[in-house]
Formats: C-alpha cells, sequence, structure tokens
C-alpha cells in the first residue's frame, strides 16, 4: 500500500473580495439614502403640522381682533349717537 495523499486546494476567485467590498460600501450608502430620506420625511410632516397649528392659531388671533374692532367701532358709533 503506498501513502498517497491527495491535497485539494482551492483559491478564491480574484473577484470575490473586490465584489463583497462593493457590495458592503453599495448597502451602506442605499441604508444612509434611505435613513436620511426618512428623517426628511418625518421632519417635513412634522413642519407641516407645526404650520398647521400657527395658520390655525392666526386665523383664531384675527377672527377676535375683528370681533374686537366691531365691538369698539360699535361703540363709537352708540357714543357720537349720544
Amino acid at each position: 500500500m503506498s501513502d498517497d495523499h491527495i491535497i485539494e486546494t482551492r483559491e478564491t476567485p480574484a473577484w470575490q473580495l473586490p465584489a463583497i467590498v462593493g457590495w458592503t460600501i453599495r448597502g451602506r450608502r442605499l441604508w444612509f439614502g434611505w435613513n436620511a430620506s426618512s428623517k426628511l420625511i418625518l421632519t417635513h410632516s412634522r413642519r407641516q403640522r407645526s404650520s398647521r397649528r400657527r395658520s390655525k392659531r392666526l386665523q383664531q388671533d384675527v377672527s377676535a381682533l375683528k370681533d374686537r374692532l366691531a365691538q369698539d367701532e360699535k361703540g363709537h358709533t352708540d357714543l357720537q349717537g349720544d
């Protein structure tokens, strides 16, 4: 009997490491892009809600001032009539 040993060696192809690195970088870019996009959408919706609240408050203030002006004008007219 002979002691023949078969040694099989496998080398990884030269393109594998750059491909893995490239896909990793692309994946991270996609994640960062998605993350930034999500934050932008969230910020935009918060600003819209805040703007709507401010607009509503402003309309209420203007309405209250109009009512007050109407009362003052009525009082002024009543005083002139006397």
